[in-house]
């Protein structure tokens, strides 16, 4: 059993307001199952060792939210998050992504986002995980851990969702995709209500063979929106209004985002 560190845009996004509402997301069937709660153990315990440099250390946050995989009905795809207090009010978020498979009683693999980060200023909404579209080969299926959250932030209005891509491989789990934007909604209110500036990315995924690649690309689709605002004789008025839309592909191996389509994490 391995547990891969990997530099992380996704899961982060798992942040800082959680509540209770992320533990009953999604049901499924390891709770109380005996060989899942040592394999975590033996997981958890890893990571303590891993991250021992820091003080005070991580606490596991929250239940392990989890969902059977239909197409392979032995596995169940699982995800859990951590915490580390830095300051008053402000923590750092981790997760830690696994398969487990019921019929052989052992973990598949787990990849543990390490490089923590801050994001104070917003509140997760939900967690899917997304079984549906992968079929990143003729053999091979993967599956996506989405997150959705809003700004804690009266005077903004924001709204994201950002997308990580996994696929089981005969050594563990590996993360294809890491922390795409598929929506991207900001205003900032001004006085009165006005929005003085907004802006709005929607993106699509669909997945195309190529010829000579054992794994598909994954092709995304962008349109975007923006403008400025003021408010002029008691109206909120929408100031040099843009759009556009794009088309790009993420090529295997390595499936590498673009910086600009990627989600970015503040201090």
């Amino acid at each position: 059993m391995e547990v891969r560190a990997k530099s992380f845009a996704s899961l982060l996004v798992f942040v800082f307001f959680i509540g209770a509402e992320v533990s009953s997301v999604l049901s499924c069937d390891l709770k109380g199952v005996p060989a899942f709660e040592s394999a975590l153990k033996e997981v958890e315990s890893g990571l303590r060792v891993h991250l021992g440099e820091f003080t005070p250390g991580i606490k596991g946050l929250g239940d392990v939210v989890c969902k059977n995989w239909s197409a392979y009905p032995s596995q169940v795809i699982w995800v859990k998050l951590f915490k580390r207090s830095i300051r008053k009010d402000v923590d750092q978020i981790a997760a830690l992504v696994g398969l487990f498979d019921f019929k052989k009683k052992e973990m598949q693999g787990t990849v543990f986002h390490s490089q923590f980060g801050v994001q104070s200023f917003v509140k997760l909404k939900y967690l899917d995980i997304d079984t549906a579209r992968y079929q990143v080969s003729d053999k091979q299926r993967g599956f996506g851990i989405k997150a959705g959250y809003i700004s804690a932030a009266d005077q903004n209005l924001a709204k994201y969702e950002i997308l990580s891509l996994y696929l089981p491989v005969q050594d563990g789990l590996k993360l294809l995709v890491e922390g795409v934007v598929l929506q991207n909604k900001f205003g900032e209110k001004g006085k009165k209500g006005c929005l003085m500036a907004y802006s709005e990315a929607t993106s699509t995924m669909s997945m195309v063979a190529k010829p000579g690649k054992k794994l598909k690309s994954f092709r995304i689709a962008r349109n975007s929106k923006s403008f400025a605002g003021k408010r002029k004789k008691g109206r909120c008025l929408k100031v040099n209004p843009k759009s556009s839309s794009e088309k790009f592909d993420l090529d295997p191996p390595e499936y590498s985002v673009p910086e600009k389509y990627k989600h970015k994490f503040g201090y």
